[in-house]
């Protein structure tokens, strides 16, 4: 049985948010009935239906949406509305279709809208609840032209006034606190569409850890209006994906670039993954020490695991640098040889050539190009050889630059399986 179900208005922005949840290992299927649905539903975890309603009259989109909303609520999945990161289309229809479909299957518990459009990696965000776009307040970006449904507001809250019923309210970043669940569950009890900012992906694994909190406190249930990357936080509240299995092989992650660029990439991965990294010293901690905790993590079912360092006090100076590459070495070859994972993703300076030495490799076959120097491979020779490799410098790339290169990684290592899996002479007898 699927556990999401997504409602998009268009091919390419439901294909997209799609792709979300498939990166995490999820089996991934795009529709446009509900027949076609039905049939599939036990075969995958997200459904994603396109409605194709977002140049058709108010009416006929909310006629749609309410149709798949009903039979989403009956499967138990957890429902996105997937709206258009510049809030064009038939927003306030479906959403408040789709609320009222939802509410009219249940019998008891309240429903409510968790509106949270911002897509950070995209450079959309959501501030003071107006929604901008590369730093323009979207009424006044590019979708303000649209020949079909020109924007004409930024204030996301503001789509809904032409929707009496609808009580609207609005949770600032200044409220993405320790009280956030408790703020939540206020507001969704006592309005019907609940419209949250959030800056960054950090901030939406915030929202969507004190959404859970709320839903699971307060006989709560959300009808969840995103733009596809916090929909996919909340479904791993949830516990759906991004943990390890057969799909999500392990992946080691050795970051030493100092860089704030490389930081704010592991932010991101952290956010939008179930990553696990260890903050480490390298002038205090020991590879001991270090190797243990990330087994724990492993351990625990997290599919992407590894170490980043502390900013130092002060410069960083050469005596600094050989002591961190000392540790990396002696983690990359002590976790290797206990976890076996199928993968690392190196960043920074040295750590790639103190990595492929500290394995014993004599190369690096080089695979594909993930963006400008960032490369997927694999160690070649020695006794890990096929191991996978990504190396990207720490000043290279844009937030989601570690995030795409350990999908990358986790996406070889896929292949590489199911190429294992079906051998030659299987093959021919078939």
């Amino acid at each position: 049985m699927a556990d999401v179900v997504i409602i998009g208005d268009d091919l390419t922005g439901s294909n997209a948010t799609g792709a979300l949840y498939a990166m995490g290992g999820l089996a991934v299927v795009t529709v446009a009935d509900i027949a076609t649905a039905e049939r599939i539903q036990d075969d995958v975890d997200v459904l994603v239906f396109n409605t194709e309603s977002r140049h058709l009259p108010g009416p006929a989109a909310s006629a749609r949406v309410a149709e798949v909303v009903a039979f989403a609520a009956g499967t138990g999945a957890q429902i996105a509305k997937r709206v258009d990161t510049t809030l064009r289309g038939n927003i306030a229809a479906e959403v408040a279709a789709g609320l009222a479909a939802l509410r009219a299957r249940r019998d008891s518990g309240r429903q409510a809208v968790l509106m949270v459009p911002a897509f950070p990696a995209s450079e959309r965000v959501t501030v003071g609840g107006c929604q901008f776009v590369q730093g323009v307040p979207v009424a006044r970006s590019w979708a303000a032209g649209d020949p079909f449904t020109p924007v004409t507001t930024s204030r996301v809250s503001a789509l809904f006034s032409g929707m009496p019923g609808l009580r609207t309210r609005e949770l600032g970043l200044e409220d993405l606190n320790a009280d956030l669940a408790a703020s939540l569950a206020t507001a969704g009890h006592s309005a019907d569409v609940v419209v949250v900012d959030a800056y960054d992906d950090a901030d939406l694994l915030t929202v969507a850890k004190a959404a859970q909190r709320a839903a699971e406190s307060g006989d709560l249930e959300w009808l969840v209006v995103d733009t596809g990357p916090f929909g996919v936080a909340l479904s791993r509240q949830r516990g759906l994906g991004g943990g390890r299995t057969e799909q999500n092989p392990l992946i080691l992650v050795m970051a030493g670039s100092l860089t704030e660029q490389t930081r704010a990439q592991l932010d991101h991965l952290a956010a939008t993954s179930d990553a696990r990294l260890i903050t480490v010293d390298p002038a205090v901690d020991a590879a001991t020490d270090i190797v243990e905790r990330l087994a724990q993590a492993a351990m625990a079912g997290h599919s992407v695991i590894g170490l980043r360092t502390v900013l130092p006090s002060g410069p960083p100076t050469a005596e600094a640098a050989d002591t961190s590459l000392r540790l990396f070495a002696d983690v990359a070859r002590a976790a290797t040889e206990r976890l076996r994972p199928a993968a690392i993703y190196a960043t920074g300076g040295d750590v790639a050539m103190t990595v492929l030495r500290a394995l014993g490799g004599d190369g690096f076959r080089i695979l594909s190009e993930v963006l400008p120097l960032a490369v997927v491979g694999e160690v070649s020779g020695g006794p890990y050889a096929g191991i996978g490799l990504a190396t990207k410098g720490g000043l290279i790339g844009d937030t989601d630059a570690a995030t795409l290169c350990v999908n990358a990684l986790q996406q070889a290592s896929r292949h590489a399986a199911d190429v294992t899996l079906v051998s030659p002479a299987t093959s021919e007898g078939k």
